[in-house]
C-alpha cells in the first residue's frame, strides 16, 4: 500500500489528539456518573458537541468498555477493525521524526 509520510504525519497527529481529547471526557464522564459510557453517543452533547470522527474512516472512533475499562482507537490506514492492534504496533514503530 503506498502511502504519502506528510500526509501519515498530519493524520497521525490528528489522531493523537483526536484520542486524548476523546480519552478525558471518557474519564470525566465515569467521574460525573460512577461508571464509563455505554457508548460514545452518550459523551454527546453535554460533554462533547460532536463524536470524534476517525481521520482514517468515515466514522467515528472506535470505543468499547472491557471490564473495568475501555478500548478507545481508530481502524488505522487500512481501514479494517483489528481491535486496535495493528494501530498501537504501527504508532509505536513510526519513527520518532515521524510522531
Amino acid at each position: 500500500m503506498r502511502w504519502d509520510l506528510e500526509d501519515w504525519r498530519s493524520n497521525a497527529y490528528l489522531l493523537l489528539g483526536k484520542l486524548s481529547e476523546t480519552a478525558f471526557y471518557i474519564e470525566l464522564y465515569r467521574k460525573l456518573n460512577g461508571k464509563y459510557p455505554e457508548q460514545l453517543g452518550d459523551l454527546s452533547p453535554e460533554l462533547l458537541q460532536t463524536l470524534p470522527q476517525d481521520p482514517y474512516s468515515d466514522g467515528i472512533l472506535v470505543y468499547r468498555t472491557s471490564g473495568e475499562g475501555y478500548e478507545l482507537y481508530s481502524v488505522g490506514r487500512d481501514k479494517v477493525d483489528d481491535g486496535g492492534d495493528s494501530q498501537s504496533v504501527e504508532v509505536l514503530n513510526a519513527p520518532s521524526s515521524i510522531l
